[in-house]
Protein backbone atom coordinates (compact mmCIF):
# COMPACT_ATOMS: atom_id res chain seq x y z
CA UNK A 1 0.00 0.00 0.00
CA UNK A 2 2.90 2.34 0.75
CA UNK A 3 4.10 2.28 -2.88
CA UNK A 4 0.66 3.33 -4.11
CA UNK A 5 0.75 6.46 -1.98
CA UNK A 6 4.32 7.50 -2.74
CA UNK A 7 4.86 7.04 -6.49
CA UNK A 8 3.23 6.07 -9.73
CA UNK A 9 2.96 2.33 -9.72
CA UNK A 10 0.69 -0.58 -10.39
CA UNK A 11 0.08 -3.01 -7.59
CA UNK A 12 -1.77 -6.23 -7.11
CA UNK A 13 -3.40 -7.43 -3.93
CA UNK A 14 -2.38 -10.93 -2.92
CA UNK A 15 -5.05 -13.58 -2.67
CA UNK A 16 -7.47 -12.68 0.11
CA UNK A 17 -5.63 -9.56 1.24
CA UNK A 18 -8.54 -7.34 0.18
CA UNK A 19 -10.64 -9.06 2.85
CA UNK A 20 -8.38 -7.71 5.60
CA UNK A 21 -10.00 -4.63 7.14
CA UNK A 22 -6.77 -2.62 7.46
CA UNK A 23 -5.76 -3.33 3.86
CA UNK A 24 -9.19 -2.38 2.53
CA UNK A 25 -9.08 0.87 4.54
CA UNK A 26 -5.61 1.73 3.23
CA UNK A 27 -6.69 1.04 -0.34
CA UNK A 28 -9.71 3.34 0.03
CA UNK A 29 -7.64 6.08 1.64
CA UNK A 30 -4.84 5.90 -0.94
CA UNK A 31 -6.80 7.94 -3.45
CA UNK A 32 -5.40 5.73 -6.19
CA UNK A 33 -7.62 4.16 -8.82
CA UNK A 34 -8.62 0.61 -7.94
CA UNK A 35 -9.55 -1.63 -10.85
CA UNK A 36 -11.79 -4.64 -10.41
CA UNK A 37 -11.07 -7.13 -13.15
CA UNK A 38 -14.46 -8.83 -13.15
CA UNK A 39 -14.67 -12.33 -14.56
CA UNK A 40 -17.38 -14.98 -14.61
CA UNK A 41 -16.81 -18.21 -12.74
CA UNK A 42 -16.77 -20.22 -15.98
CA UNK A 43 -14.08 -18.02 -17.55
CA UNK A 44 -12.09 -17.93 -14.29
CA UNK A 45 -12.21 -21.71 -14.10
CA UNK A 46 -11.02 -22.07 -17.68
CA UNK A 47 -8.18 -19.57 -17.14
CA UNK A 48 -7.10 -21.01 -13.80
CA UNK A 49 -6.96 -24.51 -15.21
CA UNK A 50 -6.98 -27.68 -13.24
CA UNK A 51 -3.36 -28.71 -13.64
CA UNK A 52 -1.78 -26.13 -11.31
CA UNK A 53 -2.19 -26.39 -7.54
CA UNK A 54 -4.81 -23.92 -6.26
CA UNK A 55 -5.03 -24.19 -2.44
CA UNK A 56 -8.29 -22.22 -2.22
CA UNK A 57 -9.92 -24.46 -4.80
CA UNK A 58 -9.00 -27.89 -3.39
CA UNK A 59 -11.87 -30.36 -3.61
CA UNK A 60 -14.81 -29.37 -5.75
CA UNK A 61 -13.02 -26.73 -7.82
CA UNK A 62 -16.10 -25.28 -9.52
CA UNK A 63 -18.15 -25.02 -6.30
CA UNK A 64 -15.22 -23.54 -4.39
CA UNK A 65 -14.56 -20.96 -7.12
CA UNK A 66 -18.22 -19.93 -7.23
CA UNK A 67 -18.28 -19.60 -3.42
CA UNK A 68 -15.05 -17.58 -3.46
CA UNK A 69 -16.43 -15.19 -6.07
CA UNK A 70 -19.73 -14.85 -4.17
CA UNK A 71 -17.85 -13.98 -0.98
CA UNK A 72 -15.45 -11.53 -2.58
CA UNK A 73 -17.72 -9.76 -5.10
CA UNK A 74 -19.20 -7.36 -2.51
CA UNK A 75 -15.68 -6.48 -1.33
CA UNK A 76 -14.48 -5.88 -4.88
CA UNK A 77 -17.57 -3.75 -5.59
CA UNK A 78 -16.97 -1.63 -2.50
CA UNK A 79 -13.28 -1.03 -3.26
CA UNK A 80 -13.27 -0.58 -7.02
CA UNK A 81 -13.19 2.83 -8.63
CA UNK A 82 -13.46 1.19 -12.04
CA UNK A 83 -14.97 -2.16 -12.97
CA UNK A 84 -13.61 -3.85 -16.11
CA UNK A 85 -15.34 -6.92 -17.54
CA UNK A 86 -12.41 -9.10 -18.61
CA UNK A 87 -14.41 -12.10 -19.81
CA UNK A 88 -13.62 -11.40 -23.46
CA UNK A 89 -10.46 -9.28 -23.16
CA UNK A 90 -6.98 -10.55 -23.80
CA UNK A 91 -4.03 -9.20 -21.79
CA UNK A 92 -3.15 -6.56 -24.37
CA UNK A 93 -6.71 -5.22 -24.56
CA UNK A 94 -6.89 -5.05 -20.78
CA UNK A 95 -3.56 -3.23 -20.55
CA UNK A 96 -4.75 -0.69 -23.12
CA UNK A 97 -8.02 -0.08 -21.23
CA UNK A 98 -6.16 0.51 -17.97
CA UNK A 99 -3.57 2.75 -19.64
CA UNK A 100 -6.34 4.75 -21.34
CA UNK A 101 -8.10 5.23 -18.02
CA UNK A 102 -4.91 6.26 -16.21
CA UNK A 103 -4.02 8.77 -18.92
CA UNK A 104 -7.49 10.29 -18.81
CA UNK A 105 -8.48 8.97 -22.24
CA UNK A 106 -11.24 6.63 -21.07
CA UNK A 107 -14.29 7.58 -19.06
Amino acid sequence: IRCVRTRKSVGSVRCGEETEVDTARQLRESGSPIFWLEVSSSVALRRAGLSAPRPLLIGNVRANLVALLETRTPIYESLATLRIDVNTLDQSELAHQIADHLSGGAQ
